[in-house]
């Protein structure tokens, strides 16, 4: 479920009704119905089962748009697939808790320089915001610059 949870203040949708999450209870949760304004008891085992199915989707917090661009992961070409797959996998020992904090430094120097600190750090907080391999695509849409080339005339074109 990556980045989300059926913690207190979270949003989804199950068939077109907006539910909010007012409490967890030992086996259920508390739900306000935000269309019919009531207040529902659902169990974890049936959100679930709906989360799994398909039939209930997260709200996507306006924080996190900025760094998911792509819907499915699967749609994206081969080149941004393997970027974010490898940026993930730099970032995994610290997300599994095999590199702490306090020895990124010393973690980063052992990649001989593949992985640039400003770079780790940037996906680290995409990961942490959004929990969500998306979030690692590059954002780099191509060139924002055009060439230009002298011509035998002399004159210039854009290339």
């Amino acid at each position: 479920m990556a980045g989300y949870y059926f913690s207190p203040g979270s949003r989804f949708l199950i068939k077109d009704n907006e539910y909010l999450v007012r409490k967890e209870l030992e086996r259920d949760y508390e739900l306000e119905n935000l269309n019919y304004q009531q207040i529902e008891l659902w169990t974890k085992d049936e959100l679930l089962r709906l989360w799994w199915e398909g039939n209930l989707v997260f709200r996507i917090k306006e924080e996190d748009k900025q760094y998911i661009r792509a819907q499915n992961f699967d749609d994206l070409d081969e080149k941004s697939k393997n970027e974010a797959i490898r940026r993930y996998k730099a970032l995994e020992p610290v997300i599994k808790g095999d590199v702490l904090s306090s020895e990124i430094k010393e973690y980063l120097n052992s990649l001989n320089g593949e992985v640039k600190k400003s770079a780790f750090y940037e996906w680290k907080k995409r990961w942490e915001s959004t929990e969500d391999i998306r979030a690692l695509v590059s954002f780099r849409s191509g060139p924002k610059v055009l060439g230009f080339l002298k011509t035998p005339d002399k004159s210039w074109m854009v290339q």
